[in-house]
């Protein structure tokens, strides 16, 4: 627990150095506050640091974990060179962001379980929905919800569907949840089995 706990405070804290080294260099914006579902990951993190449950747990596994991913795979900050700060930073703390979740699984403290996602679903949905109208006051696109990163899948995803891009994002995350999880199931059902016979 404390080394989970010092991994939540240091990307935590590299968050805000993040945010006052660009206000001193005067390149802070609005896209810099943490609202893309890696920002508000940081936060649930240091929430299931200090107070594990069932909604943040499987939050880090169903969104945090892939969101965190596909940044590492699809790194839309390469814009700056190798050894910048914001290269780094971005880097390394997508990175911790993954590192934490595999603790949690490697562990045994967390447990995927596709029951909980409704409740996970309703704390994303309550995240998303107003972040989805601030995009549109502010012309930003926090989670992508306005469209994909540049170099991404998403893109093909939008190139496809244009208007309807939205549900097909979300289609996409039900079938990534189904791939994550199948293998979870499979898993506790059969060591129930093999307990039900060992105690027959």
């Amino acid at each position: 627990m404390k080394l989970l706990k010092f991994f939540a405070v240091l990307i935590v804290v590299q968050e805000l150095l993040k945010d006052i080294l660009h206000f001193y260099a005067g390149t802070l914006n609005l896209e810099h506050l943490p609202l893309h579902l890696c920002g508000i990951s940081i936060f649930i993190t240091f929430w299931y640091a200090y107070k594990p449950g069932k909604v943040n747990g499987e939050y880090l596994y169903a969104l945090s974990l892939p969101g965190a991913l596909a940044a590492l795979l699809f790194p839309n900050w390469t814009e700056y060179p190798m050894m910048h700060f914001s290269n780094i930073n971005s880097f390394t703390i997508h990175t911790w962001l993954v590192v934490f979740v595999t603790m949690l699984l490697y562990s045994g403290r967390l447990k995927p379980n596709f029951k909980n996602l409704p409740k996970t679903s309703l704390l994303i949905g309550v995240i998303a929905v107003p972040i989805y109208f601030i995009n549109k006051m502010w012309d930003t696109n926090f989670m992508f919800l306005n469209g994909p990163s540049k170099g991404s899948p998403l893109v093909f995803l939008y190139d496809i569907f244009g208007g309807g891009y939205l549900i097909a994002l979300i289609v996409l995350v039900l079938s990534a949840w189904l791939l994550m999880y199948l293998p979870w199931e499979v898993s506790y059902r059969k060591k129930a089995k093999n307990q039900s016979e060992q105690t027959a």
